[in-house]
C-alpha cells in the first residue's frame, strides 16, 4: 500500500523514453560553456530523471531538494 505523504506535486514534464542514439544540445552546450561537469554523459541525465520520477511518483522525498542535490552533482568541480 502506497504511503500518503504532505509533500507538493512532482514536476510534470514528459521526456523521451529513449535516446534514439541522438545526444540532447543542450548536453553539448552545458560541457562547452562549463555549466556542466565535462564527465556527465547524456546516460547520467537520464538516469537522474529515472531517479527523480521515481522519488516524485513514490513520495518518498521532496523532489525539489533532490533536483538542488542533483543539479550541484553536475556542476564542474573545483
Amino acid at each position: 500500500m502506497r504511503q500518503e505523504h504532505n509533500l507538493p506535486p512532482g514536476p510534470g514534464v514528459d521526456l523521451p523514453v529513449e535516446l534514439h542514439g541522438e545526444r540532447p544540445v543542450e548536453h553539448e552546450r552545458g560541457k562547452a560553456d562549463g555549466t556542466l561537469d565535462a564527465e556527465v554523459t547524456v546516460t547520467d541525465l537520464y538516469m537522474i530523471v529515472g531517479a527523480l520520477a521515481t522519488v516524485s511518483r513514490a513520495a518518498i522525498g521532496d523532489w525539489r531538494r533532490f533536483v538542488d542535490i542533483a543539479l550541484a552533482g553536475l556542476r564542474p568541480r573545483d
